[in-house]
């Protein structure tokens, strides 16, 4: 949360770290290199590791400032580089080649609608790490975006884990391999959290929702619900998420949970994926989106897929049959049917049956 402050006080005349760790007459650059992500004094920074600084810094501004012989001269142009990404709202992607990446990124690059210095001069970066061993270098760091209404949420927003990996030809550094993974926070009231449930990171629309405290607050740090009961079931669902974890590789999870908010009952998301877990405060998409997978795997007639909608965004089936004219009989009839076809007995229990069917992301 301290980190998404600073950044908005900070607003775009923020100064680069990649700028500020190449500058040796900035004491207060704080490139974070070495082992386990300690800082090192900068008179500890080597020529070469600067070196490599500056090709980063030139790639990444080239890219935003549609500045395209920059970024090409940043890259090797050969057969055996490449580029692994991940986004949560393009999937996985791998390119090799400079025949295929080139190209792409120029009319990536031109179709871009103005140079957006916000994405250079307003990122957080953190956790860099440079390694470099005769003429091979590479490069792991974290860029944190504010959400662009450029992109809107489809767009670069949140922390986004890189890495680099260079190597020298002819005396220049030149990148070989591109790596991201985006997981997509920042466009969502998302809290990244850790196994105690203390937080690590807030997205803006999170921020605004905690401010006021109506559902969720935060208490020694931690996210905490104030309904009680949900939150018990929260805090299970993040030492879970985390649980499974333990391995090499991650298993994703997504557990729907419902509390009581000030005007009905909402619904929250616990995500654990890529060796992060990430609660959703609030489930913002139409409830038609939320049932339609459950009309069709469960057989709902369209009134049934209505009044499930109705229930997923907190109205009784009383007030669904004031809306529709309906004898309230008619609405608990209906309601019997839709629990018989999908195989529970409450109100609670089809919400967390529907909502599970088709997890945020």
């Amino acid at each position: 949360m301290r980190r998404a402050a600073d950044r908005g006080r900070r607003g775009r005349s923020a100064t680069p770290i990649f700028r500020a760790a190449c500058d040796s007459r900035m004491p207060a650059a704080r490139a974070m290199l070495g082992a386990g992500g300690m800082p090192m004094p900068e008179q500890r920074l080597t020529p070469q590791q600067r070196e490599v600084l500056a090709v980063l810094e030139a790639e990444h501004r080239a890219f935003w400032f549609k500045d395209w012989d920059g970024y090409a001269a940043a890259h090797a142009h050969a057969p055996h580089v490449l580029r692994w990404a991940f986004t949560r709202h393009g999937g996985l992607t791998l390119r090799r080649g400079w025949s295929e990446i080139g190209p792409r990124a120029r009319a990536e690059m031109a179709g871009l609608p103005r140079p957006l210095s916000e994405f250079v001069e307003d990122v957080a970066i953190d956790n860099l790490t440079i390694r470099v061993a005769g003429d091979m270098a590479w490069a792991s760091f974290r860029r944190t975006y504010r959400l662009s209404p450029v992109f809107g949420a489809s767009g670069p927003n949140g922390p986004i884990d890189e890495l680099r990996i260079l190597e020298r030809s002819e005396g220049a550094w030149r990148i070989v391999v591109v790596a991201l993974l985006d997981p997509g926070l920042g466009g969502e009231p998302i809290v990244q959290v850790s196994a105690d449930g203390r937080i690590v990171w807030v997205s803006e629309d999170a921020q605004r929702l905690l401010t006021p405290g109506d559902a969720f607050v935060v208490r020694a740090g931690r996210l905490r619900c104030r309904d009680g009961r949900a939150d018990i079931r929260l805090q299970a669902a993040i030492r879970r998420a985390h649980a499974r974890d333990r391995g090499l590789m991650s298993i994703r999870t997504s557990v729907p949970i419902a509390y009581a908010a000030a005007e009905a009952m909402q619904l929250c998301w616990v995500t654990g994926e890529s060796g992060m877990v990430a609660v959703t405060l609030q489930d913002r998409r139409p409830s038609a989106l939320r049932i339609a997978a459950a009309v069709e795997v469960f057989g709902l007639s369209p009134m049934q897929a209505d009044l499930a909608s109705a229930i997923v965004e907190g109205r009784s089936a009383m007030e669904f049959a004031r809306e529709r004219g309906m004898r309230p009989a008619t609405a608990r009839t209906h309601l019997r049917r839709i629990f018989a076809k999908v195989g529970v007995a409450t109100q609670t229990g089809l919400v967390r049956v529907l909502v599970s069917i088709q997890p945020p992301g």
